[in-house]
């Protein structure tokens, strides 16, 4: 399973506050994410990369793409599931 790729403009950016912290959430479609990872430019492949392990692991993951960065976002349902996005990584 790949991750969806979009361009920010077209997700909805909020924040929320949870585990005791301010975290950068978003919507698209009639999911919401929260923010794993935001990668600059140069590090395309390993937002793809952190991407693909969350989806090859049957999370809903969605890469967002600017003019600066990429971001990863996670499923909030699927966010109970792993502590960050390092446990993937191990």
């Amino acid at each position: 399973m790949l991750p969806v790729v979009v361009h920010e403009a077209l997700i909805r950016s909020f924040s929320f506050y949870g585990e005791g912290g301010i975290h950068e959430g978003m919507s698209h479609g009639q999911q919401l994410y929260k923010l794993v990872e935001s990668y600059k430019m140069p590090a395309r492949l390993q937002a793809y990369a952190l991407g693909c392990d969350l989806s090859n692991q049957g999370h809903r993951t969605v890469i967002t793409v600017s003019d600066r960065k990429y971001k990863v976002w996670l499923e909030l349902r699927s966010q109970a599931l792993i502590k960050t996005a390092k446990d993937v990584l191990k």
